[in-house]
C-alpha cells in the first residue's frame, strides 16, 4: 500500500479532530485493523488509548509495539458530535459546548465512551484441570469506528528517522459505516438501541 499525499492525510486528521471530541485510537496489525473497521471492536482489556489533543501528528501516528513494518495500523474510536446532540436531544452547539466542556474538565471521556461501549462479563469456570478466573468482554459498535491509519513504506511509529514525520509515510482507509455516514434511519435505530440501554428519553438528562 502506497502512503497518501501529507496534505490528504491532514486533511482527514483535521475532519476527525473537528467532528468530535470524544476521540481513542488503538495500534494494531493491518488485518486487525480492517476487521474491526468492518464488525467493531472486540476487546477484552482496556487497548486503547483517548486521544485528549486537537494536534494531528499524535493522531494519525499511533502505533504499537508488537507490529511491525507492512503491518501496523491505527484505528481510530470516536463518538461524534452529532450523534451527541441526537441521543441527548439538543438543537443548539452552544449547549452541546458547555456539555462537552464539563466532560472534559471532569476529566470523563473514558467514562462516556465506556457508556456507549456494550460490556458482557464472563463468570468464572474450570476446564479440566485449570481455572479460568471471571473477565468481561466489551464491544464498541461498528458505527463508532472511523476508520484506520496505515503505516506505510516500512516505517512504524518507532523506526521513523530523525526529523521524520508520521505524516509522510500513511495512508487511510475509511468506515462507510461510521455514524456521520449512515443514513437517518439507521441513526435513528443506534439512537434507540442506546438510549434504552441508558435510560434516556428526555432532553437534559446526562450520559
Amino acid at each position: 500500500m502506497e502512503s497518501m499525499p501529507r496534505e490528504k492525510i491532514e486533511e482527514i486528521a483535521l475532519k476527525i479532530l473537528y467532528s468530535g471530541d470524544i476521540i481513542a485510537k488503538h495500534g494494531t496489525s493491518v488485518k486487525n485493523a480492517l476487521s474491526i473497521i468492518n464488525t467493531g471492536f472486540d476487546f477484552q482489556r482496556t487497548s486503547f488509548v483517548m486521544q485528549v489533543s486537537k494536534k494531528i501528528e499524535p493522531l494519525c501516528g499511533y502505533g504499537w509495539k508488537e507490529n511491525g513494518p507492512n503491518d501496523s495500523a491505527n484505528v481510530i474510536i470516536e463518538i461524534p458530535r452529532e450523534f451527541f446532540m441526537d441521543l441527548l436531544h439538543m438543537s443548539d452547539i452552544d449547549e452541546y459546548n458547555e456539555w462537552i466542556q464539563n466532560i472534559i474538565n471532569k476529566d470523563m471521556q473514558q467514562t462516556v465512551l465506556d457508556n456507549v461501549t456494550k460490556f458482557e462479563f464472563i463468570e468464572a469456570k474450570k476446564s479440566g484441570s485449570f481455572f479460568v478466573p471471571p473477565s468481561f468482554k466489551a464491544h464498541i459498535p461498528q458505527e463508532f469506528i472511523v476508520g484506520a491509519f496505515i503505516w506505510c513504506n516500512g516505517k512504524t511509529y518507532l523506526n521513523l528517522k530523525e526529523g521524520e514525520s508520521a505524516l509522510d509515510n500513511l495512508n487511510f482507509i475509511p468506515n462507510e459505516r461510521f455514524y456521520l455516514n449512515l443514513p437517518s434511519e439507521e441513526k435513528n435505530k443506534l439512537l434507540d438501541e442506546i438510549r434504552q440501554k441508558l435510560g434516556i428519553e428526555d432532553k437534559g438528562k446526562s450520559l
